[in-house]
């Protein structure tokens, strides 16, 4: 059962029970307030749509490539981009941008030469120089002659 009690205020007298359901109805509104200015909120953040995977193109030890996650057509399409980088390095390799597979086809150059080479890109940046390759571990002046020919720096 609600009190009964009377409070006088300066505009007369109300009940307790009144003004606690006044200060209910108050809290309840700024509840609704505040809820519908979150949804005003959460609605003007833009999400940006979700971007397709890009394809990835491996390349196995035998010169052979495998693409995933892409039609024939865009793989054919990857090949002429490939063909064009390689036309315009005259068929060389570039230090700067050859994978380890495509390293591993140099002569002198294994798995593990060829990881020390990716690994020095990425701590050091670029090749500047062919003769850059003697700062990696286990290539050498010798091996730097071999290659000379066969790779350029870009």
């Amino acid at each position: 059962m609600l009190s009964t009690k009377r409070l006088r205020t300066g505009a007369g007298t109300a009940r307790i029970s009144d003004m606690s359901k006044r200060k209910h109805e108050l809290v309840l509104a700024a509840l609704a307030l505040l809820v519908f200015a979150g949804v005003v909120v959460v609605s003007a953040i833009r999400v940006p749509p979700l971007q397709p995977a890009k394809p990835s193109v491996t390349q196995s030890q035998s010169g052979s490539s495998t693409v995933s996650g892409e039609s024939r057509s865009a793989a054919s399409s990857t090949g002429k981009q490939t063909q064009a980088v390689q036309a315009k390095t005259d068929g060389k390799i570039n230090l700067n941008t050859a994978s380890h597979a495509q390293l591993m086809t140099l002569p002198g150059i294994g798995e593990v030469k060829a990881q020390a080479i990716v690994d020095y890109r990425a701590r050091n940046g670029s090749f500047l120089r062919v003769e850059d390759l003697d700062a990696v571990a286990g290539i050498g002046p010798a091996t730097i002659e071999k290659l000379r020919s066969l790779v350029v720096v870009e």
